[in-house]
C-alpha cells in the first residue's frame, strides 16, 4: 500500500489561470503547496510527452509556465545540479545498469538577471515518450516586476557593507540577481547584488560570515544571512521520509522528501518529538 501525503490546504493559495486550466485539463494530477501558498509540486498521471527528456521539459514549460503565472522565455536551461547542469540522470537502477528518471531543470530570470534561488525540475520518467511524472518548483509570480531603469551601482555594495560590519575582511564578487526573498524572510522583489562576506577570526571564536543583498540602486541592506550553524543553545534539524506521490503502489509511484510529523528523536541522553512539519530541537551540546 502506498502512503500519501495530502497537500497542506492554505487561505492564500497562489491560484491562477494557468493552475486551474491545468487542472482541468490534467484530472489525474495534484499540487502540492508551499507555506506561503506557493505551488511547489506537480504530480500524478504523465501530464507532458516528448522525443526526449528535454524535448517533454520543454513542452511542458511552452504549455504551462502560466501554472505559477511566469512567461516560458524566462525559464533558461540552468538546473540545481552541480555548476548549473541543465540535466541529471536519477534513481539507478542495478538490475539494468540504467537510470529511472532524468531531472531537467531550469531557473528563473527577469530580463536575463536571474532571480535568486529560484528553480523548476521536471521529473521525466526514462521510457517510451518520455513522460513527465513530477514538476517540483520554487518560482516567484514577477509578471509585474519590472527591473528599475537606473544603472545597478556595484560601487555601493562595498560602502554599505563597510557600514553594517565595519570590521569584515573578505568579500565575495558581488552578483547581480532578483532577490524575492526567502522561506523564513518575505520581501517585495528587488534588483540586488549578493555578496558573501567574512569577519574575526576562527581562532579566538570571533568568526562570522554573512550572505548579504543589498539593494543594486539605493545601497540598502534588503537581508543578511548567517552562514554558520551555531549548536551552543541545542540541535534543531528536521526528519522527513520518502512519501510515494500520488496513490499508486510504491512500485508504480516515485518517492520523495516528505516532512514526518511528530517523529520521536534521541540524542546524547535527551529525547523530544518532531512538531507538525517534523521539525525538531534537541536540548543538547557538543
Amino acid at each position: 500500500a502506498a502512503i500519501v501525503m495530502a497537500p497542506k490546504v492554505n487561505a492564500q493559495i497562489s491560484e491562477t489561470p494557468g493552475s486551474v486550466a491545468f487542472e482541468q485539463a490534467h484530472p489525474d494530477t495534484s499540487f502540492f503547496y508551499a507555506k506561503d501558498g506557493r505551488i511547489s509540486r506537480v504530480y500524478g498521471k504523465a501530464f507532458s510527452e516528448g522525443n526526449s527528456p528535454s524535448d517533454t521539459a520543454q513542452a511542458f514549460i511552452n504549455d504551462w509556465a502560466s501554472i505559477w503565472n511566469c512567461d516560458a522565455n524566462d525559464l533558461i536551461p540552468v538546473g540545481p545540479w552541480g555548476a548549473g547542469q541543465h540535466m541529471q540522470p536519477m534513481m539507478y537502477d542495478t538490475q539494468t545498469g540504467k537510470y529511472k528518471f532524468t531531472g531537467v531543470g531550469y531557473m528563473q530570470t527577469v530580463d536575463g538577471i536571474p532571480v535568486y534561488d529560484s528553480r523548476l525540475t521536471v521529473l521525466i520518467r526514462n521510457e517510451s515518450n518520455y513522460p513527465a511524472v513530477h514538476v517540483t518548483a520554487d518560482l516567484h509570480p514577477l509578471a509585474d516586476f519590472k527591473v528599475p531603469s537606473e544603472r545597478p551601482r556595484q560601487s555601493i555594495v562595498l560602502s554599505s557593507i563597510q557600514q553594517n560590519l565595519p570590521n569584515f575582511h573578505t568579500m565575495s564578487q558581488p552578483t547581480l540577481c532578483i532577490f524575492a526573498g526567502t522561506d523564513n524572510f518575505k520581501t517585495k522583489p528587488t534588483l540586488t547584488f549578493v555578496t558573501e562576506v567574512s569577519a574575526g577570526l576562527k581562532e579566538d571564536d570571533t568568526f562570522e560570515k554573512w550572505l548579504y543583498f543589498v539593494n543594486a540602486v539605493s545601497g540598502e541592506i534588503i537581508y543578511r544571512e548567517n552562514r554558520i550553524l551555531n549548536c551552543l543553545g541545542g540541535i534543531n534539524g528536521n526528519v522527513s521520509a520518502n512519501v510515494t506521490q500520488s496513490s499508486g503502489a510504491d512500485e508504480c509511484e516515485i518517492e520523495l522528501p516528505e516532512p514526518m510529523p511528530y517523529a520521536l528523536v534521541t540524542g546524547g541522553g535527551e529525547s523530544t518529538y518532531a512538531d507538525a512539519d517534523g521539525n525538531y530541537s534537541l536540548s543538547v551540546t557538543g
